[in-house]
């Protein structure tokens, strides 16, 4: 963990809407997001949103018990459902990563054609 980022993440989960408050001083610390299918279909629909950032996918079919994971690899995003990239899902309008600002609320949200449970979680950093 570099030092300008705390050593433990924050998390916070949820089925619609919650907050999510990241320690330090720093803006736009990256977001990651674990979404679990737990509806009864596919999952083809889903929007990830953090603040004022969002990442949306169409065309997903992320079957019942499966968990989509949004994250970063050496500075990267990835998007993977059950060890395959849904990157190629990702609609056009999307932010290009999820991002909170550290030392206040920040509101998250799930949205999605099915039930899903998410959490939203990162490392709040320092300036």
């Amino acid at each position: 963990v570099p030092f300008w980022e705390t050593a433990e993440e924050t998390s916070t989960a949820t089925t619609g809407s919650a907050a999510l408050t990241l320690p330090g001083t720093a803006d736009d610390c990256p977001v990651c997001v674990e979404v679990a299918n737990t509806g009864p279909d596919a999952l083809t629909a889903l929007t990830l949103q953090c603040g004022d950032t969002q990442i949306a996918f169409e065309g997903l079919a992320i079957p019942p018990g499966i968990v989509l994971s949004l994250g970063y690899r050496n500075g990267l995003l990835y998007a993977e459902a059950d060890g395959v990239s849904v990157l190629m899902q990702r609609t056009a309008s999307s932010s290009d990563c999820l991002l909170a600002d550290a030392g206040s609320a920040v509101s998250v949200a799930v949205t999605a054609d099915q039930h899903v449970s998410a959490i939203f979680h990162g490392r709040g950093r320092f300036l």
